[in-house]
């Protein structure tokens, strides 16, 4: 009966044994079909750095199949990785490195390698795999392909800037100039800070577009934009609001400075000279210089300097006039 027991026990144990070695590999087909099934890329490192899993996601983001990974080691070209901040990610930067050395999860943005040669931005979150006595057995990272987001927000940048650029000068467009007023007015009213804007409109401008082209026209508009831009300080603006209209924003000035600025660009202006064949074009401007008040609207601003820049026209033009 005894020796019954023990051959019992024993085909028991081996049975139990044999049992969870199927559970285990039951385990491992289901938690891979899991992974596999996955967006995101997923690969598991051991405790020697080399990599033992590489799920179908990681293969579609980065090009390299499981064939070419499995058994790569980090410090391989397949994670020459790059973080955000332009550093090497391996060698104890990268976050599944971290996470095997101290067993923590971290977390980054960082670029991986594609086989191809080109990067792919990523965000990136490692954690530690422990065995049953609480030591580190080797790291997860899961990764997520930023591409997508990245360029639909380049494609959101460039529909921005679309809506606030002037295609053919290159500054800011009506709505553009618009909203840099009603934040300096917002900076006036809260921190006394002062500012002019100078409304600048081209003399004469449609004799050039009747005499010549439109083409004509577009590069003396681009060449008045061009010389008031690189004679203003860095924290003014110079805006196109429409036509052969300009509206420049200036900051830090009282009405003495404002009359000068004003005077420079006008001076400038006249003294330009666009070369079409044999023949030299020539412009002027008349421009209205007007101080920012506490209280004042964005439209009561404009309007006042519009109305200074008629006053110029009316003096007979290529005049600056400010108010008092």
């Amino acid at each position: 009966m005894r020796l019954l027991r023990r051959s019992f026990k024993r085909k028991y144990l081996l049975l139990r044994q044999t049992d969870e070695k199927n559970l285990m590999k039951l385990d491992a087909k289901l938690y891979k079909m899991v992974l596999d099934n996955l967006h995101d890329g997923v690969y598991v490192l051991d405790k020697d750095k080399k990599i033992v899993f590489w799920n179908k996601a990681a293969e579609k983001i980065t090009g390299y199949s499981e064939e070419e990974v499995l058994g790569a080691f980090c410090s391989q070209s397949i994670f020459s990785n790059i973080t955000a901040t332009s550093s090497q990610a391996c060698f104890g930067l990268f976050p599944v490195i971290r996470a095997l050395s101290d067993g923590k999860v971290h977390e980054e943005e960082l670029y991986l390698n594609h086989k191809d040669g080109r990067r792919i931005p990523v965000y990136s979150r490692a954690v530690p795999i422990t065995g049953r006595s609480g030591e580190v057995t080797g790291a997860m990272e899961v990764f997520i392909d930023k591409s997508v987001q990245m360029s639909a927000l380049f494609k959101i940048a460039e529909l921005e800037a679309l809506t606030l650029i002037d295609p053919l000068t290159r500054v800011g467009n009506r709505k553009y100039t618009e909203n840099i007023i009603r934040t300096r007015l917002n900076e006036l009213e809260r921190y006394k800070w002062p500012f002019g804007i100078l409304f600048i409109d081209l003399d004469d401008f449609k004799k050039i577009n009747d005499t010549y082209n439109h083409d004509v026209g577009d590069r003396m508009l681009q060449m008045v934009t061009k010389i008031m831009l690189s004679n203003c300080r860095l924290s003014d603006f110079v805006g196109r609001w429409g036509g052969d209209e300009f509206i420049a924003v200036i900051v830090n000035v009282d009405s003495i400075k404002l009359k000068l600025i004003a005077a420079r660009f006008r001076i400038l202006i006249e003294r330009l000279r666009l070369k079409i064949g044999e023949k030299e074009v020539n412009i002027t401007a008349s421009i209205g210089a007007s101080l920012a008040k506490i209280g004042d609207a964005k439209e009561e601003l404009i309007r006042r300097a519009d109305t200074l820049m008629y006053k110029s026209k009316l003096a007979g033009k290529n005049t600056v006039t400010i108010d008092t």
